[in-house]
């Protein structure tokens, strides 16, 4: 299974199989599922691994090398540390570097950057992390205990699905090269910026694997519907042939961007604005931790509007939620976009924050701070 899929990617042939995977009968789906999809293996976060994609013939060994290295890397670097940037809850839409920490009674001094803010403000530190910390999505069982991802509309992702499997495995080809090239490189240079370009990259990779459009036509000017697209609920179907608005096209990116976070290291976040107004997502990059908007409808409307592809997918929130943006794709920057203080919720089930590891805080505590303006 896993070689076929690997020719057809190299032929060319992938995306159409993956089409006629997606329909719900006939002859061409047939031969699809005959001749790979049942075979593949389920790809999942609890499951991948860079030793696995080598033993199934998806990568290359100079691939899991560098994989295996990015974990090590990576492996007990806190998340919160002095000079950490955090998004600040509180409505201001600002951003801090970390100063001081004190657990004992639940606060953090941050040091604001621009705004006109006073230097240093002080936080409840659980505010601080609803806004900052990684998130998981929210999940149910089917009949078969299956874990099927629940998101936005409706939308459902059932990672053990044949066509879900063999888009995975696609997503996890086409990763390769990043790896065994771009990652490898970062690191043997110990070059923490190309490293975390070499992420984004990965993300930019992983988005051009799926077949997934908005809504919007002409950058925004227009709405309309491809009646050969799909738009329903699953995301599978969505991600071989579909369209949106941008709740659905981040819930059909966020599967992918999940099941490969750990992989990648990076911590993801589903986001949405204070007015519910928008949605799309975020990732923090490891061991800088630094913060990348990654909106899969806006890159899609600058893209109509002449932009190169990716532009909006992996865009430093110091630039994405500086000022008033163009969301709508009009040519008028509407508003600022800024992920709310909570974690919202997805079709009636809440996104939750990660519980914290032992290594993810390395902070001196600060008994005693310097007067400061407290914000709750």
């Amino acid at each position: 299974g896993s070689q076929a899929l690997v020719e057809a990617e190299r032929a060319g042939a992938l995306p159409t199989i993956l089409r006629e995977l997606a329909g719900s009968g006939g002859s061409a789906r047939a031969s699809a599922m005959a001749h790979f999809a049942r075979a593949l293996p389920t790809l999942d976060d609890a499951t991948i691994s860079p030793a696995r994609l080598e033993a199934l013939g998806l990568w290359s060994p100079a691939a899991r090398a560098a994989a295996e290295a990015l974990q090590s890397r990576v492996a007990g670097a806190a998340r919160y540390f002095p000079g950490r940037r955090l998004l600040l809850p509180g409505g201001a839409m600002a951003i801090g570097t970390l100063c001081t920490l004190n657990p004992e009674t639940n606060q953090a001094t941050v040091r604001v950057i621009g705004g006109g803010r006073p230097n240093e403000l002080t936080f409840l530190w659980d505010a601080l992390l609803l806004l900052n910390q990684r998130h998981l999505l929210p999940t149910t069982k089917s009949s078969d205990g299956t874990t099927i991802l629940r998101l936005e509309d409706g939308l459902w992702a059932d990672l053990s699905s044949p066509l879900m499997r063999a888009e995975l495995s696609r997503v996890a080809v086409a990763l390769e090269p990043v790896f065994a090239c771009h990652i490898s490189a970062a690191l043997t240079a110990n070059d923490d910026d190309a490293l975390d370009r070499a992420r984004a990259a990965a993300v930019c990779t992983m988005r051009s694997c799926l077949d997934v459009t908005s809504f919007a036509r002409k950058g925004g000017d227009g709405r309309g519907r491809d009646r050969q697209r799909y738009a329903k609920d699953d995301v599978a179907k969505m991600a071989a042939h579909g369209e949106g608005h941008c709740r659905s096209c981040s819930s059909c990116f966020a599967p992918f961007l999940w099941s490969f976070a750990d992989l990648l290291c990076i911590d993801p976040h589903y986001c949405t604005d204070a007015g519910a107004r928008h949605q799309w997502l975020q990732f923090d990059t490891r061991p800088s931790m630094r913060s990348l908007s990654c909106d899969i409808y806006r890159d899609e409307l600058a893209f109509q509007s002449g932009s190169t592809r990716g532009s909006r997918l992996a865009e430093p929130v110091e630039i994405a939620y500086a000022i008033p943006t163009d969301v709508d794709g009009d040519g008028q920057p509407s508003w600022q976009l800024f992920p709310r203080d909570t974690p919202l919720e997805l079709g009636g089930r809440r996104v939750i924050c990660a519980p914290l590891e032992t290594t993810d805080v390395a902070m001196t505590p600060a008994l005693a701070q310097s007067p400061t303006v407290s914000v709750s």
